[in-house]
């Protein structure tokens, strides 16, 4: 029974393999920019600005800064045999078992005081994981008491926690049961495994919550790094399951799963550029080379050919993909070039049409307001080049106590206002399942839906129309009945436009219209906190039918 296949001679290949070299540096790197500097303390009035403010930066910079030095203190232990690594790790895994909760402020609203230190959120989850699986691997290294308190801890904040009592998460249909119930069951694998039978149908219960979420296609509406943070860790706890099991049991493939695994290369649009729709992100690098050679031995499914100059160690925080990224990865894998696939896709549940060209990249959406990590966006769309997102979708911004709340909506990037679509009667998209678009026709060159079904009772009926060609593409709205009714046209972009004219260039896309539009520019913080610039152009509609 073993975690990973021929774990001795992959250690060596990655210590010797040309291919790991620049990773081990990147790896050497992370860890020399904190040796010595004391572990971030996690003080109280850090954890008290969500409930001040809602803001969660000050308390999680340190919390993740926390758990990056755990997974590279971790990973050096189990590559090399020097003191400054083990006791690096050591002291990490002190701190760590040490903490009020491993769960985040953010999170713990649901519950007291008195039950911090056993809430099962997504991280507390995670961090159980992560020093079961130090513990499996470094058990030998570590001293005996150490590794009492690491059994106590996961005892008490996870085995006990879980078994005690159910959790709002179960029962959701989101990433929620995937991250958790997935982290958990791998502890249990590695720490308890006396104890896991008892657990076994509850956690596949709440693991297929989890699949729920996705479409039939396979799709994921809320973006890739959702589709990442859930799946990759649901493959860890399947795949652990798969060898600790001997094969017997095996919850990798069905119809559903192996849709699943095929949807992450259809949210490429070009290079770095992805679908961004709900909270999505708009940019993704490519550097998970241990899922991306899973993905390609165990579903034939290729992500990327092209060995990436970096795999971000140093704001790696989750150990159980830092180590996979070298553990999973093959060499043989990262030898070739990208090559663009230019056929449309077509994903029915999630109602987005994708479609690359050589100049270009193309996805609009239908949907409804009522998608995982929503956004008020039927009929969005997406123009990107070489030059990224031209014409935008914000995706994920700032997260705050705002973003999970009533007011969710009051946020530009998250209501209709902040997404290419018409604005109604002066009115945006509310939200709700019921407020959704109607796909009409889905060809090679031409994508068309109806809108109205998205906007308050009253709004005049709008016919949306895509039409693609080698060149560009040809935006159709028509309005077959405006009489006392107003429209405007409002485009998105995070780069500057130039005007002249009736015409407005972006990068190097130029958009035609018979008229020019107001141009309003907006700063807001992205899902870093850092300030983003945002264009706004509003183009009034004076007849039937607005063409760009």
């Amino acid at each position: 029974m073993t975690a990973f296949c021929h774990l001795t001679e992959k250690l060596e290949e990655i210590r010797n393999h040309e291919f790991y070299q620049p990773y081990l540096a990147e790896l050497r790197q992370a860890f020399s920019e904190h040796q010595g500097t004391p572990i971030p303390a996690l003080d109280y009035g850090s954890f008290k600005q969500f409930w001040i403010n809602g803001s969660r930066k000050e308390y999680e910079s340190k919390y993740f800064q926390r758990r990056r030095r755990l997974s590279q203190a971790f990973l050096l232990c189990l590559l090399y045999d020097e003191k400054e690594y083990l006791e690096e790790l050591c002291e990490i895994l002190w701190a760590i078992c040490g903490e009020i909760s491993w769960a985040l402020p953010a999170h713990l609203a649901r519950t007291s005081a008195a039950g911090y230190r056993d809430y099962l959120d997504l991280f507390a989850a995670e961090t159980g994981q992560s020093l079961a699986e130090i513990l499996y691997f470094c058990e030998d290294q570590l001293p005996a008491d150490l590794c009492e308190l690491i059994r106590s801890e996961l005892s008490a904040r996870i085995f006990d926690s879980y078994e005690s009592r159910s959790h709002f998460w179960e029962t959701l249909v989101s990433n929620w049961p995937g991250v958790c119930a997935g982290s958990i069951g791998m502890a249990y694998l590695y720490a308890a495994p006396e104890r896991f039978d008892r657990v076994k149908d509850r956690i596949k219960g709440d693991l297929d919550n989890f699949l729920k979420s996705y479409g039939e296609d396979g799709s994921n509406t809320e973006g890739i790094s959702y589709w990442k943070y859930g799946f990759w860790i649901y493959l860890n706890f399947a795949d652990l399951l798969y060898r600790f099991t001997d094969g017997k049991e095996d919850m990798r493939h069905s119809e559903k799963l192996d849709k699943i695994a095929a949807f992450l290369p259809k949210m490429g649009l070009r290079g770095n550029t992805v679908i961004s729709f709900s909270d999505g992100a708009r940019s993704y690098a490519y550097t998970d080379i241990g899922l991306y050679s899973y993905l390609r031995r165990c579903y034939g499914v290729t992500v990327t050919a092209v060995k990436p100059e970096t795999i971000h160690i140093a704001v790696t925080g989750k150990s159980s993909w830092l180590l996979r990224n070298f553990l999973w990865s093959d060499p043989a894998d990262y030898t070739g070039a990208e090559k663009t696939d230019e056929a449309m896709q077509y994903l029915e549940d999630a109602e987005w049409y994708i479609a690359r060209r050589e100049k270009y990249a193309f996805a609009a959406k239908a949907g409804n307001n009522c998608e995982g990590h929503n956004h008020n966006d039927v009929g969005s769309f997406i123009l990107a080049t070489d030059e990224g997102q031209i014409l935008a979708d914000l995706g994920a911004m700032e997260y705050t106590a705002k973003s999970f709340s009533s007011e969710r909506y009051t946020i530009l990037s998250n209501s209709s206002l902040g997404h290419s679509v018409p604005i109604l009667d002066g009115k945006e998209q509310p939200a709700g399942g019921d407020r959704r678009g109607k796909v009409l026709r889905v060809t090679d060159d031409e994508f068309s839906m109806e809108l109205q079904g998205a906007y308050p009772e009253g709004a005049p009926q709008v016919v949306r129309t895509f039409r693609l060609s080698p060149q560009g593409i040809t935006l159709t709205d028509e309005y077959p009945d405006m009489a006392g009714h107003t429209a405007v046209e409002r485009l998105v972009s995070v780069i500057e436009p130039a005007v002249q004219g009736d015409t407005v260039t972006i990068g190097s896309v130029r958009l035609c219209c018979r008229t020019a539009p107001k141009i309003t520019k907006k700063t807001l913080k992205n899902h870093r906190a850092e300030d983003e610039d945002v264009w706004l152009m509003d183009y009034p509609v004076t007849e039937g039918r607005f063409v760009l």
